[in-house]
């Protein structure tokens, strides 16, 4: 087992309920697209903290808390769901070269299905369950500070990394879907570590920030895909447009897997000592250098903000490696 210090549990705690309130004060005028995309983000990251510190938490405070971010998220969903197809339904209009006027009877309902979702959002009820979870999650005792959070971190990249292997064993849409989950938790829990070490953790979380965006991706493509079957468009354009979507799923489906393979490179037992001292920083407030090595390996090209773009092939082997 790997010491990372005293307070660690109490401190990502802290972060978490300060996630929660960003959602909630994010729902708190109209909910509209813009809103509805920073709470369920902002949920997500309070989600990836309280599984850092599930091993800590009493098992039903842990279950309490997590179904009511999770629910209050699937509320939000739906919302973001129908937005995004639209748009979707018209970029691959484009791309089979079909006319927008073409499109205009989906194009519609999926607009109709966004404002009746988005109207359906009840945002005092949906903050006063995040006002809950958040004072049951400061409400519950936290033990085990001196391994939880990179036992947690360590559980997190191993679930994503064995979600991946069973996509690639069987590339269905629902598993891929699955392993995209994981892989949002890890990231998160990545951008968590940046201020500990920021050149390395930037450059890592920004490839599962592309991985995640990639299988999101995919998703929609087979939301949109499902409710072709159901449009009101003529046959012929339905099965246009379905080919259409089957040929970008499967160029984001190799695309994921390309990514997966370099972000779950490292085994998960070869990765819990690095996972301790990088967590270990973190909760010391420091700020760790590479080795100029493995810095300029997993960095390069990296001197400016987040937003610039990522190296093309960042590992976790490599993270294992800047880390020791």
């Amino acid at each position: 087992m790997h010491e990372v210090g005293a307070g660690a549990g109490r401190k990502a705690r802290r972060l978490c309920a300060a996630r929660i309130d960003a959602a909630a004060s994010a729902l708190g005028g109209r909910p509209d697209d813009a809103a509805v995309h920073l709470a369920r983000r902002e949920l997500k990251r309070a989600r990836a903290l309280l599984r850092l510190v599930r091993l800590g938490l009493p098992r039903d405070a842990f279950a309490a808390v997590n179904a009511a971010l999770r629910d209050v998220g699937r509320t939000l969903g739906a919302a973001r769901d129908a937005a995004v197809l639209r748009e979707l339904a018209r970029e691959m209009a484009a791309a089979a070269g079909i006319a927008p006027a073409a499109l205009r009877p989906l194009v519609a309902r999926l607009d109709r299905e966004r404002r009746t979702r988005r109207a359906g959002i009840d945002a005092r009820q949906a903050r006063a369950a995040l006002a809950t979870a958040r004072a049951r999650l400061l409400g519950a005792r936290i033990e085990g500070d001196g391994t939880m959070l990179a036992d947690g971190f360590v559980r997190v990249y191993r679930r994503g990394r064995r979600a991946y292997a069973a996509a690639r064993e069987l590339p269905r849409a629902a598993r891929l879907h699955a392993w995209r989950r994981h892989v949002k938790h890890y990231w998160h829990a990545l951008e968590t570590l940046e201020p500990a070490w920021p050149r390395l953790m930037t450059a890592l979380a920004a490839e599962a920030h592309r991985l995640a965006d990639v299988l999101g991706a995919h998703h929609d493509c087979t939301l949109l895909a499902a409710r072709l079957h159901s449009a009101p468009l003529p046959p012929l354009l339905r099965r246009r447009l379905a080919a259409a979507l089957a040929k970008r799923r499967g160029a984001l489906r190799a695309r994921a897997f390309a990514i997966g393979e370099r972000l779950y490179e490292e085994r998960p037992r070869r990765l819990a000592p690095r996972a301790a001292q990088w967590w270990q920083h973190w909760v010391d407030g420091a700020r760790a250098e590479l080795p100029a090595a493995a810095g300029a390996r997993v960095a390069a090209g990296r001197g400016r903000p987040r937003r610039a773009a990522a190296p093309r092939r960042v590992s976790s082997a490599a993270a294992a490696r800047g880390g020791s």
